[in-house]
């Protein structure tokens, strides 16, 4: 997964690169949008053997696969309170670059 110090490191450089108004635009849709590590943990820790966690980083499929296992009957709830923090800073990231991506795309055309 995405360690934390990469983590921050890549999403400042990735602000870096912009200008004082996409600046703006991305501050707001990325504290908007993003994956809270916490939220996310304290939902593994009392309903993850339902999936809500991985459902709720938008992996349904996992998220059924944990709900109709009881959570791989506990053991892949365990794994996931460790690999859980990674997969919301993974997902934070694909969606920033996207998001820039997309700004960058829309201010070309």
């Amino acid at each position: 997964m995405v360690a934390s110090r990469y983590y921050y490191q890549r999403l400042v450089q990735m602000r870096d690169g912009l200008d004082a108004s996409e600046k703006k635009q991305f501050d707001d849709f990325f504290f908007a949008k993003r994956k809270n590590q916490t939220h996310l943990f304290v939902t593994s820790q009392f309903v993850g053997d339902y999936g809500i966690d991985r459902m709720a980083l938008g992996q349904p499929l996992i998220g059924i696969l944990k709900l109709v296992t009881l959570g791989g009957l506990g053991i892949w709830t365990l794994v996931d309170y460790f690999l859980i923090g990674g997969s919301a800073r993974l997902k934070n990231l694909r969606m920033a670059e996207a998001f820039i991506a997309q700004m960058r795309g829309a201010s070309h055309d």
